[in-house]
């Protein structure tokens, strides 16, 4: 069976996702890869701005759990090559009030 994938939409600093998966720890699967943000900076420790059901919040660029204190809510790539949300020892789609098929924006302007 082929599932279709929604595609992001990548602006210049930002991109409009969508969660596709939310996983029993509360950590947020978007429809993100990493090649949709080629041109854009997005190293370790970059600081990101979520819109989320109106409100703001904000998120570190972070390679593993360990990168971030506990409590943080950060932005990695997770096994399957797509970029996920997570909180350090906690809840992203708590934190965020997200389920499947939320749309969340990242605005990589916001430093």
């Amino acid at each position: 069976m082929r599932l279709d994938v929604p595609q992001p939409e990548v602006g210049q600093n930002r991109i409009r996702a969508v969660a596709l998966v939310v996983d029993r720890f509360g950590n947020v699967a978007l429809n993100l890869r990493r090649e949709h943000l080629e041109h854009m900076e997005l190293a370790a420790g970059t600081r990101v701005e979520l819109l989320c059901h109106g409100e703001r919040f904000y998120a570190v660029s972070a390679r593993t759990f360990a990168d971030a204190p506990r409590g943080s809510l950060i932005l990695y790539e997770d096994a399957y090559g797509s970029l996920a949300l997570a909180v350090s020892r906690g809840s992203a789609a708590q934190l965020l009030r997200v389920e499947e098929g939320a749309e969340i924006v990242l605005d990589l302007a916001v430093r």
